[in-house]
């Protein structure tokens, strides 16, 4: 299995009828009902293109049958795959996540992995920012402040804040390494500091940046970074160390050889998917909703408010 990055532009996509209808027939029931609650399309596209890029990637890569595909979510809301079978993968594991105009997926055979996509955009609800700055004072190290302040323009200020956010969140997305280090709600992000070396560009992938916790270099993890476009950021994060992984997921990983090398020689770069290709190998789990559709298609695209920021 080739390690896998995807993007899709949801930003870009105004589904039409037989799509949304379709897109819709192609999820768990469950998780139709959940993104029919979503106020906007916007959040409603997002989270569409998410679970459909989930059922893709499991269903390709095991082999599974689309319509035996069983997707769950862990007390934390991860999706985890429910089917019980052999993957033939020592640790075949994948994380989603959407922002701005994009989802995106990461999925690999072997280390555990996060990600995120952050919007480069003015943040919303603050006068300036120096003043969304001064409200997120402690999320981040002297040293990585430091390097987010470094640019003289503001645009570039806050392409550096999200590039940092976007490396935080795509650690602290692996829900295994959040049960370890107690990760969640009250833990100090600042004990968490990114040191960025390699400006990012789009299409390129950057991949050293260095990781330290409580002040103390982990080689273990490594991030690869890079721009979808001029607008959007993403980060992916790895974990390479085998003790670490088999202690959170539970001896999932008997040997492991050459890893450095493998990680050197397959650095993935993102594929951008269409509809069609969401779409391609997909099957009906449920019948044609035309109220579902109609519900959709009224509701505003995003908050009016945004539309004039």
């Amino acid at each position: 299995m080739s390690r896998l990055r995807w993007a899709f532009n949801c930003g870009r996509w105004s589904p039409s009828e037989a799509e949304w209808t379709m897109a819709a027939q192609c999820i768990q029931p469950e998780e139709k009902e959940r993104i029919g609650k979503f106020v906007f399309k916007k959040d409603a596209k997002s989270s569409m293109a998410g679970r459909l890029l989930l059922r893709k990637v499991i269903s390709e890569t095991l082999n599974i049958p689309y319509k035996d595909v069983k997707l769950g979510r862990t007390p934390k809301g991860k999706p985890v795959l429910e089917t019980k079978m052999k993957t033939g993968f020592p640790n075949f594991n994948f994380n989603v996540s959407h922002q701005g105009e994009y989802a995106v997926l990461a999925a690999e055979p072997v280390y555990q992995v996060g990600i995120d996509v952050m919007d480069i955009a003015q943040p919303r609800g603050s006068k300036s920012t120096a003043e969304f700055f001064d409200l997120m004072s402690r999320q981040f190290t002297d040293h990585e402040w430091s390097n987010i302040k470094q640019p003289t323009s503001e645009m570039e200020q806050l392409g550096m804040f999200y590039r940092h956010w976007c490396l935080k969140e795509s650690y602290c997305l692996k829900e295994s390494y959040v049960k370890a280090f107690g990760i969640g709600i009250g833990f100090n992000l600042e004990r968490l500091s990114f040191h960025v070396k390699t400006p990012l560009h789009t299409g390129v992938i950057t991949s050293d940046t260095t990781f330290h916790i409580d002040g103390e270099l982990d080689p273990a993890w490594r991030f690869e970074e890079t721009k979808l476009d001029e607008k959007h950021c993403v980060a992916v994060g790895i974990c390479t160390d085998v003790k670490q992984i088999n202690r959170n997921c539970g001896n999932v990983i008997e040997t492991l050889t050459d890893s450095e090398e493998y990680m050197e020689e397959t650095v993935p770069s993102f594929k951008m998917l269409t509809f069609k290709d969401l779409i391609d190998g997909a099957e009906a789990l449920t019948e044609p909703d035309e109220l579902y559709w109609k519900t959709f298609n009224a509701k505003d695209e995003m908050p009016r408010r945004w539309k004039d920021t």
